[in-house]
């Protein structure tokens, strides 16, 4: 499912002529690599991405850096400088150059007694992209739900149980190039809107991803010419097949683990 961009299209001079234009935007480049903002730090400002695409990452307890998400051309990042005084939850780190418009709290401020329409909108855009995020994360939840009930209750008939769960992957990944392959390179459930030929493509390519998968201390998955190749695996942890998924643009690493999770759930059925 894809992120639809709610927020004000910034991008277009006219549209960001009506929401302030440069009197209370700065534009400001983020060369790839760069933080733009770090986790802990005191709010500062709220930035709307023209160009490029930046990581949100998260600390864990372990120390370990967790990704969030990937925010592109459209999305914004900072919205809390605007609606509250909090120290920032996450970093952001430019993952190519980026084109961005900052919009400061003493700008953001200014703008409300000098244009309350145009200002007002601004946190609606913010109100309208962060509901489509929630909703993203709430579809893939669902998703899960629904395809571990179809797993079980339809796991008598295996091309049944498969077709309904490439369907409900389709709805959520937004595209239809998946198959299931047996560890000895065979074909074992595909969607139905996959033609031979694209089968044999990816087909070509399974055998070296079967075998760096079945490696002591393997990735959950590998991607190669765009594919994810993800293990799957029966009870006692063995790997017994591998579901292979075109990936989209928009598609980002929780979506991989979106993918892994199902992976697991067939790996207790077709096994």
């Amino acid at each position: 499912m894809k992120i639809k961009k709610n927020f004000i299209n910034l991008s277009d001079p006219g549209v960001l002529e009506m929401f302030g234009g440069e009197e209370f935007w700065e534009r400001t480049s983020l060369p790839a690599g760069q933080v733009a903002l770090k986790e802990g730090d005191a709010t500062q400002d709220f930035y709307y991405i023209v160009s490029g695409s930046v990581r949100v990452s998260k600390s864990m307890a372990n120390g370990e850096e967790r990704e969030l998400a990937v925010l592109k051309e459209g999305d914004f990042f900072g919205e809390n400088s605007l609606i509250s005084a909090s120290a920032r939850t996450a970093s952001i780190t430019a993952l190519a150059d980026c084109e961005l418009l900052k919009l400061s709290p003493d700008s953001f401020r200014r703008m409300v007694k000098k244009d309350a329409e145009a200002s007002t909108g601004i946190l609606l855009g913010i109100m309208q992209g962060l509901n489509s995020r929630i909703a993203v994360m709430n579809n893939r939840l669902l998703a899960v739900y629904e395809m571990t009930e179809i797993l079980h209750e339809y796991r008598g008939d295996r091309q049944f149980m498969m077709q309904s769960v490439f369907a409900r992957l389709s709805e959520v990944l937004e595209c239809d190039t998946m198959v299931i392959f047996g560890m000895d390179g065979l074909p074992q459930f595909s969607h139905p809107n996959m033609g031979a030929d694209k089968v044999m493509e990816i087909q070509m390519m399974v055998p070296d991803m079967a075998s760096q998968l079945n490696m002591d201390d393997a990735p959950a998955y590998l991607i190669k010419k765009g594919t994810a190749f993800v293990s799957i695996h029966n009870l006692k942890g063995q790997i017994v097949a591998i579901l292979t998924v075109e990936l989209c643009d928009e598609n980002n690493d929780k979506d991989l683990k979106f993918l892994m999770t199902i992976a697991e759930q067939i790996g207790h059925v077709i096994s």
